[in-house]
């Protein structure tokens, strides 16, 4: 049926505005329990179950009068019981059966009364209590019924008929209803003020309300309308008219829901800056800022490394032994390396706070829950933690292993040359004089002289400074490491903090893509119901609803 296909949309709102607040797009407050309590659930045979109509009204209305007379028989209490009487009382032809009352109802303030009166075999009345009676718990019972009410005859006397309570909750609950009116006590009326009447009821939301005059003291009075109210109240018990009724609750219900979810889901909608990109703005901001105040600390830091100026006999010495440190270099490096931690400073720490704080507020503007954002930041708390700490490690190994591979393999080579090279040109030397003397046994000329010995001499100074020189210049830098190192290691930390705060960002944004485009489903799901049912068939019911 029609009335089920809205009723599953609506369930779907409900389930995708629960779903919203479960994670914290919307307040909690804002979403209430799905309501799909409708007459039918009072009886088990749907397809012939009757008209439930409930008289409502004020103390001395004379809803039981009027209902007895409906009945053409006094099934209903009247007088001075009916102020005090908490009770709500169904009356049902013999041949219907009421199933069970839906769980949370009194049981102990609820009577049901059978009849055989053949009139309305197919109406089941409901005597409401009093809603403005000095017992307060029967406004509550009266609003505890309204969700399984088809009709509400809405009972006034000349007297009482602006009264506060009923108007409140007649706007209040009035749009799932029909409503048909009566002045009763009509005898005692003037005209002025069943059009007053009207006007209040057109204000609220009635185009055309059928209000009827009645007098239950004076039933032949000339201006009576009871017989017009008792043949409309039979013809709304028709299937057709009591289905129409249900599909017109239905379809409110949806409204109702459609339009809290539309101004719910505008906080859904894409912006012009990504969540993540926005992130990555500010990000940027902090990266460089951070780098650039780090860079003097790092460096002057990273220079301390340098070694301490030598004179040319001692770096000769030095690079002899192999660049070895003597202990009380070591024992100040060592010094120097346990303070590697020190440079990421509280105020690097504040920065970064200050950015995430600052890019939340930024993006709760734009609807992104807070409890996101910040359950997003403790996510990543440990690893923010993690800044700095391995550092000391990072110089130490920076400190045994200076400069680029490539670098420490040419230095490597160049160390070796240095003896090489000399010892090469040595052996050429001792080889060329162990020659001279061989053959100047027959050959003076033979012998070497003093050039060659000075030649022999420069020859080997050559071979010796060129490697040694070679092997200073390509020494890798110890400070330069250190300072490469450290930026290296602060970035890869900054990088190791943002991209989990990123991921998290990129799974907000994409529930928010995915709760957003549900919504847009069900809305135009909506909109099509509301265009395909907006029309009843049955026009005579257009005066029962209230439609602003």
């Amino acid at each position: 049926m029609s009335d089920l296909t809205i009723q599953s949309l609506y369930i779907q709102i409900e389930q995708l505005q629960t779903e919203l607040a479960d994670k914290s797009w919307i307040e909690d407050s804002s979403v209430k329990l799905t309501d799909t309590s409708t007459a039918a659930d009072l009886f088990e045979d749907y397809d012939n179950r009757p008209l439930v109509v409930g008289l409502f009204g004020g103390t001395g209305a004379g809803k039981s009068s009027l209902l007895n007379r409906l009945a053409g028989t006094d099934i209903a209490r009247t007088g001075v019981v009916r102020p005090t009487s908490m009770e709500i009382t169904a009356y049902l032809h013999e041949d219907k059966k009421l199933t069970a009352l839906p769980s949370g109802f009194p049981q102990q303030n609820f009577s049901s009364i059978s009849h055989s009166a053949s009139s309305f075999k197919d109406v089941m009345w409901v005597d409401m209590p009093d809603f403005d009676s000095e017992e307060t718990q029967n406004r509550d019972q009266v609003l505890q019924w309204l969700p399984y009410i088809d009709v509400l005859i809405y009972v006034v006397t000349p007297e009482r008929y602006k009264d506060a309570e009923g108007w409140r909750l007649l706007q209040s609950h009035g749009y799932r209803h029909g409503w048909l009116f009566v002045m009763n006590q009509w005898d005692r009326a003037e005209s002025i003020q069943l059009n007053d009447f009207r006007e209040l009821l057109q204000d609220t939301g009635f185009e055309q309300p059928k209000i009827f005059k009645t007098s239950c003291k004076d039933p032949q009075h000339v201006d009576d309308e009871f017989a017009s109210l008792a043949t409309l109240v039979a013809s709304l018990s028709e299937r057709n008219a009591v289905e129409q009724l249900e599909q017109f609750g239905w379809l409110h219900r949806l409204d109702v829901a459609d339009k809290r979810l539309r101004q719910q889901v505008s906080m859904l909608a894409e912006q012009e800056i990504e969540l993540v990109d926005c992130f990555d703005q500010h990000w940027n901001d902090f990266n460089t800022e951070v780098t650039t105040n780090s860079a003097l600390a790092v460096r002057e830091y990273s220079e301390r490394f340098a070694p301490a100026d030598r004179s040319p006999v001692k770096t000769v010495l030095k690079s002899i032994n192999g660049g070895k440190q003597s202990n009380s270099e070591a024992l100040n490096t060592l010094s120097l390396v346990k303070e590697a931690p020190l440079l990421w400073a509280d105020w690097s720490s504040a920065r970064l706070k200050d950015t995430l704080s600052r890019f939340q507020l930024a993006e709760q503007a734009h609807g992104v829950p807070a409890v996101r954002l910040v359950a997003a930041s403790k996510a990543i708390k440990d690893t923010g933690r993690l800044i700095g700490q391995d550092w000391q490690q990072v110089v130490s190994n920076a400190v045994a292993n200076p400069g680029q591979p490539w670098q420490r393999t040419l230095h490597s080579v160049c160390r070796w040359l240095q003896w090489l090279l000399p010892l090469a040109v040595g052996c050429w030397i001792a080889f060329r004089v162990l020659g001279g003397f061989v053959d100047g046994a027959s050959d003076r000329d033979a012998y070497v002289g003093v050039d060659f010995l000075v030649n022999g001499l420069m020859l080997t100074a050559i071979a010796w400074l060129i490697p040694l020189v070679a092997t200073h210049l390509s020494k890798p830098s110890v400070p330069k490491t250190v300072e490469r190192s450290l930026g290296q290691a602060l970035q890869r930390d900054l990088q190791n903090f943002a991209d989990p705060y990123r991921d998290n960002l990129k799974q907000i944004s994409q529930e928010r893509r995915g709760l957003y485009e549900k919504a847009l489903k069900l809305m135009k799901k909506t909109q099509q119901m509301q265009s395909r049912f907006s029309v009843l068939e049955n026009t005579e019911l257009d005066g029962l609803l209230m439609r602003k």
